[in-house]
């Protein structure tokens, strides 16, 4: 039931999509299909996603906000 939640927040707090590339680095894997194995659990990955995503301002330009997205993911992988 856990994983079924945190996909669904994650799912419904950013709007990304199932991409089964993501392996085990993330819930979004769950339904996609082709992996081995899903989290059980949200992982460092999509809490750095929505950290990075609403954290800050949001009036910053899209490649600003990619960027401290993709920051905020290799602190929380890097965290681990």
């Amino acid at each position: 039931m856990r994983q079924v939640a945190d996909y669904a927040a994650v799912r419904a707090l950013t709007g990304a999509r199932p991409d089964p590339r993501l392996g085990q680095r993330s819930m979004l894997s769950l339904f996609a299909g082709g992996t081995a194995g899903s989290p059980q659990a949200a992982t460092a990955f999509d809490i750095g996603y929505l950290h990075g995503l609403y954290d800050g301002r949001g009036d910053l330009p899209d490649m600003i906000k990619r960027a401290a997205i993709v920051q905020s993911i290799a602190k929380y992988e890097k965290q681990g």
